[in-house]
């Protein structure tokens, strides 16, 4: 759900995520990339990007306005499990089966504080 909590994102076994407004349930965006389930999804601070994961072990950020895919990272050898932006939303972690994806690729998930930059 996003901060204000006017918009909540939907995964799918089709590969496809949905944007929906909370008061009204209208479909607002409907982001299609994925080639597997959309498990978990995350939304910057601001609103304006989600961040996209699951079982095709890769993340996807999307702009929120347009419905655009801003950038597609395949680094996870495994199902992506979780997905989360910093503060100030300029970074996420993610994580699958015991790993997480940093900058420089593959590391343990108690090393966390090691955040991939998602800026597209």
């Amino acid at each position: 759900m996003s901060l204000d909590g006017r918009l909540v994102a939907v995964g799918g076994r089709s590969g496809v995520a949905t944007v929906l407004d909370v008061a009204t349930g209208d479909t607002c965006k409907t982001l299609s990339g994925h080639t597997g389930d959309v498990w978990v999804s995350a939304f910057s601070l601001d609103g304006q990007r989600l961040a996209t994961a699951g079982m095709d072990c890769t993340i996807r950020l999307w702009d929120l306005a347009t419905g655009q895919s801003l950038s597609h990272s395949a680094g996870h050898t495994g199902s992506v499990d979780c997905v989360l932006f910093n503060s100030d939303g300029s970074q996420l972690v993610s994580a699958s089966e015991g790993t997480k994806r940093s900058g420089s690729g593959m590391c343990p998930l108690e090393a966390a504080h090691d955040l991939l930059s998602c800026q597209p």
